[in-house]
């Protein structure tokens, strides 16, 4: 592959679809399109990836918003099966990532709920649901195999420790 095509960006990630109004004055939520899957651009970060998806990511959260909807943040995990072997470059790229992601959302004061699906890469789900090809543990969640605090945990802390009070 020639240097400029290794440095051509990733192809744009499809627009999200458009939102319905809530029924009945907003009790039900449609289903919700994730962000995106965790890749890495071809120049190996993650920056650029966030960065193109976020026009249309608040593109959505802003109809969202307009339309009268609170903002959660459920299940939250970040998969990294696309992501090298190594452990501390994952870390790295899942802990960017999530950063941007954050960033975004808690920009928001719809905001209400953010809420881990799991907490420790032990036992999240994303091993038996989507095992990486090279067998290693999924590093999904704050806190590694051995509970000890990763670079992920560091982001969610600042996160809520920048947050405006709700």
């Amino acid at each position: 592959m020639s240097a400029a095509a290794a440095a051509e960006p990733p192809p744009a990630s499809p627009p999200l679809p458009p939102l319905a109004p809530p029924a009945g004055g907003g009790a039900a939520s449609p289903p919700l399109t994730p962000l995106a899957t965790v890749a890495v651009a071809s120049d190996g970060t993650v920056g650029a990836l966030v960065h193109r998806q976020e026009g249309p990511w608040r593109g959505f959260l802003d109809s969202a918003v307009q339309m009268g909807y609170k903002l959660a943040i459920t299940e939250f995990d970040v998969n990294d099966k696309a992501l090298p072997t190594d452990a501390k470059v994952r870390d790295g790229i899942v802990a960017n990532y999530a950063a941007a992601y954050l960033e975004i959302l808690f920009s928001y004061p719809q905001l209400r709920d953010v809420l881990a699906w799991g907490m420790c890469d032990r036992f999240t789900w994303l091993n038996g649901f989507t095992p990486r090809k090279d067998g290693t543990r999924q590093r999904a969640t704050p806190y590694d195999a051995e509970y000890r605090p990763k670079a992920l945990y560091g982001v969610i802390r600042d996160a809520f420790a920048g947050a405006v009070a709700r």
